[in-house]
């Protein structure tokens, strides 16, 4: 069977479930939300201000995790993931002579925890051919981003940057 038959087929079966669910008024409704407590176990979807009961489906949470909610009427509201808060963002970089070169980064939001950092240097040839990046220090708050290589001047080269809560 041809691959764009096969798609056919899984986007019919697909949409003849949506109508299935529709017609019998079977409803499933995904928001976020933060863990309010966890004896018992409730959460506080975005927008609202109380707190709901919640079956944990992903095991361990923590008061101030954020996490998706699933609602599944009648049979009731399960947590089925986490929301990973993350982070991303560029500097352009210029100095004149240099075999270092460190640039302080602020997040925009601070993390709940300190956060795994990438970093990428978008240039592929160049004074920047030697060059490699990382960040260091890293904190709820920033880090510091660290290239390193051999002696060169740069013009607006562009660092990226990833940020990703654990």
């Amino acid at each position: 069977m041809a691959d764009d038959q096969v798609t056919d087929q899984v986007s019919t079966g697909t949409q003849e479930t949506v109508d299935t669910a529709k017609r019998l008024g079977l409803t499933w409704t995904l928001r976020p939300g933060e863990v309010a407590t966890t004896i018992p176990f409730t959460v506080t979807l975005d927008g609202d201000s109380e707190a709901i009961d919640m079956t944990s489906m992903i095991g361990t949470n923590t008061t101030g995790d954020r996490v998706y909610c699933l609602f599944v009427p009648p049979a009731g509201n399960f947590v089925i993931g986490k929301v990973a808060a993350q982070e991303v963002g560029e500097e352009l970089v210029s100095f004149i002579t240099q075999s270092s070169f460190t640039v302080t980064v602020t997040f925009q939001v601070p993390f709940l925890v300190p956060p795994v950092v990438m970093t990428n240097i978008d240039s592929p040839s160049g004074a920047t051919a030697g060059w490699h990046s990382r960040a260091f220090g890293v904190t709820t708050t920033g880090f510091t981003l660290f290239l390193f290589g051999g002696s060169s001047t740069w013009t607006n080269i562009e660092v990226q940057w990833l940020a990703v809560a654990r």
